[in-house]
């Protein structure tokens, strides 16, 4: 594990937390784990997948599988599947996702598939929380708050 964050009890079960601050553009962890379809994922794994490509997926091995999301979020997944934080973050704060948050060409090509298992009540608190998280969004439907690199970061879809 990166000694820059720990795994620990969060308000939604288990987290990732910064053992220290984190500068903007930080990589903190990597998903890395068995990619198949999605008929080949254990049940019990469905919340935990992040689809790599519209027909496959990643079942995470590494700590990256414990970080949690916000409507609002700390970080991003870049194109080499690395967590990446997307402002200073510090010592003690939970890292987070958007699970939902795709971008227009991944939409295009992946289309609206959203299995019911990945549906949940958002418990975020992020002033622009959207309550109930059912679906994937686009930054052209839902733009992050007051984020000054939110355009050019690359998203994937998650759970």
């Amino acid at each position: 594990m990166d000694q820059s964050i720990t795994v620990q009890k969060s308000n939604t079960g288990l987290g990732v937390f910064a053992a220290e601050s984190l500068e903007p553009m930080t990589k903190i962890a990597q998903f890395a784990g068995p990619v198949c379809t999605l008929d080949a994922v254990p049940k019990e794994q469905l919340n935990y997948i992040l689809r790599a490509t519209k027909d496959l997926y990643l079942t995470p091995e590494t700590d990256a599988r414990y970080v949690n999301h916000s409507c609002d979020p700390n970080c991003f997944i870049d194109d080499d599947l690395f967590i990446v934080t997307r402002t200073v973050v510090h010592q003690g704060t939970e890292l987070t996702i958007s699970y939902n948050r795709i971008s227009e060409s991944e939409a295009q090509d992946w289309g609206n598939f959203w299995h019911p298992a990945w549906s949940f009540h958002c418990q975020c608190g992020a002033s622009r929380c959207c309550g109930y998280v059912n679906k994937y969004i686009t930054d052209e439907v839902r733009p992050y708050a007051e984020s000054p690199i939110s355009r050019s970061e690359p998203q994937h879809a998650l759970k």
